[in-house]
């Protein structure tokens, strides 16, 4: 059985979750251009394009968040908590995808794609969201 919960993320700059979510976007474009790239990618991490975790975060917790960083900044606000309901196995998963794809991207792997490396403090903010997940998961 399936259950929906509300998560919500670590306080952080409206700012940094829209570049981290950029980042993302960067990586899932690439990985779509280059086929070979992203079945690479899919062997040594998880799948990064075509696969129901990558589906779910690209549909529903992506999105949520730059929603909700924009308005933010928008807003003028310095901080923001993105909020989002959420299947809990499905976000269960979805932890270890994005851990094993952050552990992947590694600053030689981002430059091959070129794309810029994921700066330190984002990999940071990304953690912080991860383990808060994980808390919350727990519950």
């Amino acid at each position: 059985m399936h259950w929906m919960t509300h998560f919500v993320l670590p306080a952080a700059s409206p700012d940094s979750y829209l570049r981290w979510m950029a980042f993302w976007r960067e990586i899932e474009q690439k990985m779509g251009e280059r086929p070979e790239l992203e079945q690479q990618a899919s062997t040594l991490a998880a799948p990064f394009v075509r696969d129901e975790i990558a589906g779910y975060l690209s549909a529903v917790v992506i999105p949520a968040i730059v929603d909700q960083a924009r308005r933010a900044t928008a807003a003028g606000e310095l901080s923001v908590e993105p909020a989002f309901d959420g299947d809990q196995e499905v976000l269960e998963r979805g932890l270890d995808y994005v851990a094993k794809r952050g552990a992947f991207l590694t600053p030689e792997i981002c430059r091959a794609m070129d794309v810029e490396p994921l700066e330190p403090k984002l990999a940071e903010l990304r953690n912080r969201v991860l383990e808060s997940l994980r808390h919350q998961l727990q519950g």
